[in-house]
């Protein structure tokens, strides 16, 4: 990439996730979004710290759901379980299944992460931005399993929350794409419409209803900070200057999910 060129990694908490249309303004912001379904709203959740909601969470299965005395497991996005403005994790957090105010349960133990708020690298920062949560009790909600799957040139469904609506949405008709700005094994770039509060969210192959990669933020590369807000709504997705993104589902995510599940006392701290 060339150097002149300034890379922005805006997550939920730094600007709104972008909303694609034909980027033509005078005809209206288009937006894939709809009301999500009953069956794809029973495994997803939000999350709350410190009196806010700051993310989308899904509700996740392990190899050991049938034995497991232990609380729940829940994935999403990192970076929504941190302060924006001071880079620190927030004091309390809950999730709420469905985004129901009256289930709310509390957090346990969260698996360790490389995720560095603080980092300059921000292609790194969302390759990182993932994040295991056990809960203090066990979740009548069905649960996702991780899936690797490629889904070039198959229909994609995003779940999460859609702050717009204050409730959680699916994003239909959006397809995965291939960057060189962007090249990264460990992401998918997507072109699901999204925005606050849709990170953590449940990227699906929509044809199969296969969890495929956990919504983290949206990609942008621009040399005037000042057009972020416009470029945001509804421009045309462009993977080498702006894409949504998410952690994709690989071997190496299923091996620390499972290893978080089976030793609770090991690789997490509080």
């Amino acid at each position: 990439m060339h150097p002149s060129i300034f890379v922005f990694l805006l997550f939920s908490w730094h600007a709104q996730g972008a909303v694609f249309g034909d980027g033509d303004h005078s005809n209206g912001v288009e937006d894939q979004r709809q009301q999500v379904t009953a069956e794809h709203l029973k495994p997803i959740g939000t999350i709350f710290c410190d009196g806010s909601l700051r993310g989308t969470a899904i509700h996740v299965s392990t190899p050991l759901d049938k034995t497991l005395t232990s609380g729940s497991i829940i994935a999403t996005a990192a970076h929504v379980l941190y302060d924006q403005k001071t880079a620190e994790p927030f004091k309390k957090c809950v999730y709420r299944p469905q985004n129901k105010r009256l289930t709310t349960v509390g957090f346990g133990n969260m698996s360790s992460h490389q995720f560095e708020p603080k980092s300059a690298d921000k292609l790194q920062q969302a390759e990182n931005d993932i994040v295991f949560i056990r809960l203090k009790k066990r979740l009548i909600q069905p649960t996702l399993t991780f899936s690797v799957v490629n889904v070039i040139g198959r229909e994609l469904l995003l779940i999460g929350y859609n702050s717009n609506e204050n409730n959680i949405s699916q994003s239909e008709g959006c397809y995965q794409f291939r960057s060189e700005n962007f090249a990264s094994e460990k992401l998918l770039l997507h072109d699901c419409d999204a925005n606050n509060g849709a990170s953590g969210g449940a990227v699906l192959d929509a044809l199969t209803g296969e969890l495929v990669g956990v919504h983290g933020g949206t990609l942008l590369v621009d040399d005037a900070q000042s057009r972020r807000r416009s470029i945001l709504r509804g421009s045309k997705a462009d993977p080498e200057t702006l894409i949504n993104q998410a952690r994709k589902i690989d071997q190496k995510m299923i091996e620390t999910l499972n290893q978080f599940s089976a030793y609770p006392a090991k690789n997490f701290h509080d």
